[in-house]
């Protein structure tokens, strides 16, 4: 079946708008847009938005922040989505502050951040993919980390935390955003208002391969931590730890490609121009794993707290302090377990 007529499902501003109120249904976190004062915005499509606990803004926690966001693309701008923190949230040092002569009326800093994509508009109008919808929900997943932490520090708020956890809350989202439940909310087609038909959706969501996916994912990783490592390169084996011949990150990716995968070296994939624009292998060194590693901690809690229902408030009040509220402030691993209430390690 033809899946290309999805994205007439998938307007942008459905697609934003259905996002924002699935944080307010599930987590309790509402968004009112501002007007930007003059010279605040770097571009005339960036959007503001001031960001709420429960919609009090006179509650000690009800005003998390402001978001700025830039979601089309343009020559001038990098490519790549990003979530990107301008102040992280954290308790206020009065008594430091005061030294200084300043007078700070709340008790806790909010954060401010930017979400950035850079969807291609076409005939004015911006039609999303499926992957680009899970792209928008990924993002907001680091934004609300961000928001929602409450540490005494802010380098330990929100997504400063252990790369092997930071990766957990976007792709819960990505798992949102792939629920028709989810989608149903907003998927309506941009001239008729129908909405996203389930038949459609099951084969555009089925015409994928989740497994190359995650062979992709098996390799960068490989491949990331190679990067970091002096040649020779030594990766593992099923008959024990196995020595590239390859003295180039293009050679050694061609062997690792073979090996993992039995493809043939002249896959365009496997270069290092192709894995060399994956901006994660430099900002994340040599711990890119951490995309499958945080991958089964989302499925889990997905599966335990919102499988039967994506929009169970309950769960998403919980998950917002006892998780995202945390940042670095605790163990990841002791997080997860009393969030999870069992070990999180399979």
């Amino acid at each position: 079946e033809d899946v290309r007529p999805i994205r007439e499902y998938f307007p942008l501003e459905q697609c934003w708008e259905g996002l924002l109120a699935l944080c307010t249904r599930v987590f309790g976190i509402q968004f009112r847009e501002q007007k930007l004062k003059v010279h605040e915005a770097w571009h005339p499509t960036v959007r503001k938005y001031n960001v709420y606990h429960g919609g009090d803004e006179q509650a000690e926690d009800g005003f998390l922040g402001t978001l700025y966001i830039d979601l089309i693309a343009r020559k001038t701008k990098l490519g790549a989505a990003g979530h990107l923190t301008v102040q992280g949230a954290c308790n206020v040092h009065r008594d430091v502050l005061s030294k200084l002569g300043e007078d700070v009326p709340g008790m806790f800093q909010p954060a401010v951040l930017v979400l950035t994509t850079s969807f291609v508009p076409q005939h004015g109008q911006v039609f999303l993919w499926p992957h680009e919808v899970e792209t928008l929900f990924h993002e907001m997943g680091h934004a609300l980390h961000t928001f929602c932490g409450r540490t005494q520090y802010q380098n330990l708020s929100g997504t400063r935390s252990s790369v092997d956890f930071v990766e957990f809350p976007s792709q819960l989202m990505e798992l949102f955003a792939r629920d028709y439940r989810v989608l149903s909310t907003f998927a309506k087609h941009h001239r008729t208002k129908k909405p996203l038909p389930e038949p459609l959706w099951r084969s555009a969501y089925t015409a994928h391969f989740p497994g190359v996916t995650t062979l992709s994912e098996v390799l960068q990783a490989s491949m990331a931590q190679l990067m970091h490592a002096p040649p020779p390169w030594t990766i593992p084996a099923q008959a024990g730890p196995l020595t590239l011949r390859g003295q180039t990150p293009d050679e050694a990716i061609g062997e690792l490609g073979n090996h993992y995968a039995g493809i043939d070296q002249g896959c365009p994939a496997l270069t290092f121009g192709g894995l060399g624009s994956v901006e994660h292998f430099i900002n994340y060194p040599a711990l890119y794993y951490s995309y499958l590693y945080s991958k089964a901690f989302s499925r889990r809690v997905w599966h335990k707290y919102f499988e039967a229902d994506p929009f169970n408030s309950e769960q998403g009040l919980k998950f917002r302090t006892e998780v995202l509220g945390k940042g670095a402030s605790q163990d990841p691993k002791r997080t997860l377990s009393l969030y999870l209430q069992e070990p999180p390690d399979p």
